[in-house]
């Protein structure tokens, strides 16, 4: 399947070989950064991200010899699975697109690539966001269980 095809595509109306698809163009390194970067984009939505791509993602995220952009980007993708992984609280992990282990692997990365001076500003600021992303989903979190027991 066409990477270009499937950007214009709701994400629902996938195949089920979509995050193959995706898979395939990210490890591509004969690929342009351009698509590559598309498949990271893609890969990130919940319909499609598994642990596989997560893997993917977080490996990319980490190698120095990606473009930046690319790095970036693959944490940047990241981040809608850490802030659902958090909204459903582990309680429903079973239901999660990535395995609890994977979700903790995600979240040790993204630290350690904030907290590394020698990583540059920009890998570090995606990696920031994400991180705040799933803080923001726990102090919703917080928030609701402090309104329940004023109830």
């Amino acid at each position: 399947m066409d990477l270009r095809i499937l950007s214009q595509m709701e994400p629902w109306q996938w195949p089920d070989e979509a995050a193959d698809t995706f898979l395939r163009a990210i490890t591509d390194k004969q690929a342009s950064t351009d698509d590559r970067m598309l498949a990271a984009e893609l890969a990130g939505d919940p319909m499609a991200i598994n642990d596989d791509l997560t893997s993917v993602l977080l490996s990319i995220a980490e190698d120095a010899d990606n473009p930046e952009k690319l790095r970036s980007r693959a944490i940047v993708s990241l981040g809608p699975v850490v802030e659902l992984a958090e909204w459903e609280d582990y309680d429903f992990l079973s239901a999660m697109p990535i395995s609890g282990e994977r979700f903790q692997a995600i979240q040790e990365t993204l630290y350690i690539l904030f907290h590394d001076a020698n990583v540059t500003k920009e890998v570090r600021k995606a990696a920031l966001e994400a991180l705040a992303m799933a803080e923001a989903a726990l102090g919703s979190l917080d928030d609701i269980d402090d309104e329940d027991e004023m109830d």
